[in-house]
């Protein structure tokens, strides 16, 4: 369960810093070639953005889930 745990930790961490690249860094990337936008085109930057945001929370509320789970499986009497 503890690998479990760690695989959803890290997920939300690599989603979350996902979020934040997209998020905050999106406005370098077509300058970067010489194309100009404008500030309302990058709604659908902002829509993925918060998708991921949205992933990287359900990644950590899985951990709480799976703890539960856990839990209530355990033997009574047992660390098992």
């Amino acid at each position: 369960m503890k690998s479990l745990r760690a695989v959803f930790f890290v997920h939300g961490l690599i989603t979350l810093a996902g979020a934040f690249r997209v998020d905050r860094v999106s406005h370098r990337d077509p300058s970067a070639v010489g194309i100009t936008t404008e500030r309302s085109d990058y709604l659908l930057v902002y829509l993925v953005a918060a998708a991921e945001l949205a992933v990287a929370m359900l990644s950590f509320g899985a951990i709480r889930i799976s703890d539960w789970a856990a839990r209530r499986h355990q033997t009574p009497g047992t660390n098992r």
